[in-house]
């Protein structure tokens, strides 16, 4: 649902030897974010992971160091390793986006009431960049981010000023079933938020339901805000600073 990548790799790893592999080289952009390694080694040989005394995952290294060890007396002294590799790129300045990714990762570890606040974030984010350009081809910059910021909140963005965006820009509608999950997923967040936790914890059934939400919140959020800068573009609304 988010566009991830998986690359497999299959490499050779002498047994009681240690080994680089460079995920780079077989295909992984330089810039990925690793959700997942899967190793499946062959021939009598179980690749393990080598760390330092603290483990650590960086998601951002595309080094693996592995280390093939001998399982019985039997077996190859150079059996081949398939290493499965899932990721995915996140623009450094794409913060709703890897609060989505966030949100997944969650959800993948069974952390279901973590799942909330970054699932709420990249909607509440991304509607909100909609929004704000929206607003400027009406008012400055400042008066803006004030209005929006003490007066028109994620609530009244997503349930009494979309549908005016919508008439002005020509974006079809939020679906309501859509628009009633995401503020499901709100009040949920306001829970976490304000008291630490949710009022019950959240089954796996709704944290899939939320992150889902998300998913259709996020592309619905592009959807508009691609629409409002045409709008501005081809005047049927000013264009942002020009008021």
């Amino acid at each position: 649902m988010l566009g991830c990548k998986t690359a497999i790799v299959e490499v050779a790893v002498p047994v009681d030897k240690i080994t680089t592999v460079d995920l780079v080289s077989h295909g992984v952009d330089p810039s990925a974010y690793l959700l997942s390694i899967n190793f499946t080694g062959s021939g009598g040989a179980l690749p393990l992971r080598v760390h330092g005394n603290v483990p650590r995952h960086d998601p951002t290294d595309k080094q693996i160091i592995v280390y093939g060890a001998r399982l019985g007396a039997t077996g190859i002294d150079i059996p081949t390793v398939n290493i499965a590799a899932t990721w995915i790129v996140t623009p450094d300045d794409e913060i709703p986006f890897k609060s989505l990714v966030t949100a997944f990762r969650e959800f993948d570890l069974q952390r279901y009431d973590a799942a909330v606040v970054p699932a709420n974030v990249a909607v509440e984010a991304s509607i909100g960049r909609a929004v704000f350009d929206w607003m400027l081809s009406f008012s400055t910059k400042k008066r803006v981010e004030e209005f929006l910021g003490n007066a028109v909140t994620y609530s009244h963005q997503i349930n009494d000023l979309l549908p005016v965006i919508c008439h002005t820009t020509g974006v079809p509608l939020m679906p309501d079933e859509l628009r009633g999950r995401l503020n499901r997923l709100r009040s949920h967040r306001n829970d976490v938020a304000h008291r630490g936790a949710p009022k019950a914890p959240i089954s796996r059934e709704t944290a899939a339901e939320f992150v889902t939400a998300a998913v259709f919140g996020f592309h619905y959020a592009r959807l508009l805000h691609a629409g409002v800068l045409r709008a501005q573009m081809d005047g049927r609304l000013p264009m942002a600073g020009h008021n």
